[in-house]
Order: structure tokens, then C-alpha cells, then sequence
């Protein structure tokens, strides 16, 4: 069952080199992942990856460029990437105007539960799979 998620990269974005670790740590055994330590790297990986990215999850709260700047663009040039915001929910306005404005499609709330993470990537993968299916 697991080589069924692997049929497209989870792609996670995060200005911290600790989280990018933990969740390559935690999710490696299962989904194909990707990191990228600012938006702009992320972007690039999309245009790179366009075809084998199905699930983009920036943390919203980056220095330079934001989590939601990224998804903005991932909906213009890549709407068929499953497009999901990682928020400490310090910012809950900012959060719900991304949903309602369809930047994101969903949340994934930091700290992870590890469990609750990997049943959320293993939906939204699916989904990506049904969208190009």
C-alpha cells in the first residue's frame, strides 16, 4: 500500500531546517518527499517536478516570501497540485481568507500529530491521483 502513495511527491516548504527534517523523518517511509527551505526554492521545484508533485504544504509563516504567496502561484501555473497551508494557527484571519479565496484547499495544522499528517497525505494523494486519473 505504500508504494501507492509514492506515485507522487508530497513537495513541504519551510523556513526551518528542524521541520524539514522532522517531516522527511516522519513521512519518508511512506510518501516521496521533497523539501524546500523558502518559497521561491519551492516554486522552482514545482516547475521542475510539474508532472510528479501532487501535494504542495508550505508553512504559511515564512521571512521573505509566505506559505500563501507560494500556493497563489502553485493555483495559477499548477492547479492540479492538491494545494494545502501549514499553519500554527497564529494568524487565523490569514488563514481562512487563503481557503475562501481557494489559494489553499485545506490546512494542516503545526505541531503535526503524526498519524492524523500521514492520514491527511494519504487523502490528498489520492485525490491528486483521481484528478489526473
Amino acid at each position: 500500500m505504500a508504494e501507492q502513495h509514492k506515485s507522487f511527491a508530497v513537495l513541504y516548504v519551510d523556513d526551518e531546517a528542524t521541520s524539514l527534517k522532522m517531516f522527511r523523518l516522519l513521512c519518508q517511509d511512506e510518501f516521496r518527499v521533497m523539501t524546500a527551505s523558502t518559497a521561491r526554492q519551492g516554486l522552482e521545484l514545482l516547475n521542475k517536478h510539474k508532472d510528479g508533485i501532487g501535494v504542495v504544504v508550505p508553512d504559511r509563516c515564512m521571512a521573505r516570501l509566505t506559505g500563501i504567496w507560494l500556493l497563489g502561484r502553485a493555483r495559477e501555473f499548477h492547479p492540479h497540485v492538491v494545494r494545502l497551508l501549514a499553519s500554527d494557527g497564529c494568524d487565523p484571519a490569514a488563514d481562512e481568507a487563503s481557503l475562501g479565496e481557494g489559494t489553499a484547499q485545506g490546512m494542516i495544522s503545526i505541531p503535526w500529530e503524526p498519524a492524523e499528517l500521514k492520514e491527511r497525505l494519504r487523502a490528498e494523494l489520492e485525490r491528486a491521483q483521481e484528478g489526473r486519473g
